[in-house]
């Protein structure tokens, strides 16, 4: 089937860059996206298939190619799968989610200190909680002050200037 799509025109198949080291991949345009997008949704394809008929080319390709062609034609595109099979991918994975987990294990150290401060101090929670509503209320009044008295000043620069004009006239 994919022998006949290449024939037909239905696909185009790159052969992959080899002046890359890690790992080889094809370049293509959109256009060609497009065509072999089409070809791997209308012919339900899975990802890891298409991507070993593409010269093994990466998931995250095969995955631009679906995506390329589902906005093309208003499709409605399934989530991105989550497993890959590329030992670079996976490496990075697994890092994510030991930084993840190390992220969550600091959360729910906080939100234990959170609970304990709330359990054993709530009577100095509800301090920093009046000092940041004083302060705040404090902020608004100063800054209601300071417009005030430049309104003042300006009113009296403006009577100043209309008493000048009439000794003037």
């Amino acid at each position: 089937m994919f022998d006949e799509a290449i024939r037909n025109g239905n696909v185009i198949l790159r052969p992959a860059d080899s002046n890359n080291n890690s790992t080889p991949t094809a370049n293509y345009s959109n256009q060609e996206a497009l065509l072999n997008g089409t070809w791997i949704i209308t012919n339900r394809v899975p990802l890891a298939d298409a991507a070993d008929l593409f010269n093994q080319c990466s998931l995250a390709t095969i995955w631009g190619f679906k995506k390329i062609a589902t906005d093309f034609n208003n499709w409605y595109l399934e989530p991105e799968p989550n497993q890959t099979d590329s030992p670079h991918d996976s490496e990075e994975l697994l890092k994510s989610k030991a930084t993840i987990a190390e992220l969550n294990g600091q959360i729910s150290d906080l939100k234990a200190i959170l609970a304990s401060a709330k359990e054993e101090e709530p009577a100095f929670i509800n301090r920093v909680t009046l000092q940041f509503i004083n302060d705040s209320r404090r902020e608004k009044i100063d800054s209601a002050k300071e417009e005030a008295r430049l309104k003042a000043e300006e009113n009296a620069e403006q009577q100043a200037e209309q008493v000048r004009k009439l000794l003037n006239y």
